[in-house]
């Protein structure tokens, strides 16, 4: 009797376990803050009705795209700016980023200007893919500083021991690439900049930028394909003193140099102000960005 009766018992476990496990198959996967290893779903199926409830937002993976989504809805008249995101959405690294949105613990500053800078939709505030996120690619001698978050995508601003300053921005697609190159690149000068034919020297090309207040030498040259590379230097500051305050540090070298990469898979552009050495072509091809 008490064999038949351990069998029995047996026999019950086992269905309730069965029934348990259909039970999670059938329901959606929901994790709550702090559980960061919901986002990294090995299924395919289970990955793309991925979630993460917060206390303030539901973070939501929909048409393979990572949504912020808050509770309640935005209050009406109140959509006006209320300063700078990137001044103020400043983070130690992409590590401290990522555990923020993952675990709302933004202060509430930080919460008003994503719910009022970040543009929404139906779904929410598109965010960057927090299951293989872009990090970047630092020549030696570079580390990141800080990151700033735009919604969508985020600059790193990496420094070296001889203080140079560099900022990496990525790019979602190449439509927003190619908007912020034509932008900066193509179409940056306007009437009131005058600017001379260019002269070829090593096969790059030399501008004379002429302004009201200075006289500047522009350098441009496309290193690889779909890479190009700009050095701006200060010529004549024609009696300017707060120009000559600001740009005399940069006597002999460009007071910024900029590289626009829309060669590679995750598309950038670099920017590096009052460098402390000329960078060379191959160190400026350095940095990138690519995903974890």
């Amino acid at each position: 009797m008490k064999r038949y009766k351990l069998n029995i018992l047996i026999l019950v476990v086992v269905m309730l376990v069965s029934c348990l496990s259909c039970a999670r198959q059938d329901f959606p996967q929901t994790h709550n803050a702090g559980e960061a290893t919901g986002i990294h779903e090995s299924n395919p199926e289970q990955e793309e009705r991925t979630s993460i409830e917060t206390e303030h937002y539901m973070l939501r993976k929909v048409d393979g795209n990572w949504h912020l989504k808050f509770y309640e809805s935005r209050e009406p008249g109140n959509n006006e700016p209320i300063g700078s995101s990137s001044a103020d959405l400043r983070f130690e690294s992409l590590e401290e980023l990522t555990s923020k949105i993952i675990n709302d613990s933004f202060d509430d500053v930080e919460r008003r200007i994503i719910r009022q800078m970040f543009e929404e939709n139906g779904d929410g505030i598109r965010i960057f893919d927090l299951t293989r996120p872009v990090t970047a690619v630092c020549p030696e001698g570079f580390v990141v500083k800080s990151v700033y978050w735009y919604g969508i995508s985020y600059t790193f601003v990496l420094k070296d021991q001889a203080d140079n300053t560099a900022s990496l921005r990525w790019f979602d697609d190449a439509e927003a690439f190619e908007t912020y190159f034509d932008s900066q690149y193509i179409n940056r000068f306007k009437s009131t900049v005058t600017v001379s034919e260019p002269e070829i020297t090593d096969g790059k090309s030399v501008y004379t930028v002429t302004t009201q207040r200075c006289v500047e030498k522009m350098v441009r040259y496309e290193p690889e394909p779909n890479v190009f590379i700009e050095e701006m230097y200060m010529i004549d500051t024609k009696g300017n003193h707060d120009l000559d305050d600001l740009f005399g540090k940069a006597e002999g070298l460009p007071y910024r140099i900029r590289v626009y990469n829309g060669a590679s898979d995750i598309k950038y552009s670099v920017s590096i102000s009052y460098p402390t050495h000329y960078f060379q072509p191959d160190e400026l091809m350095q940095f990138g960005a690519c995903r974890k």
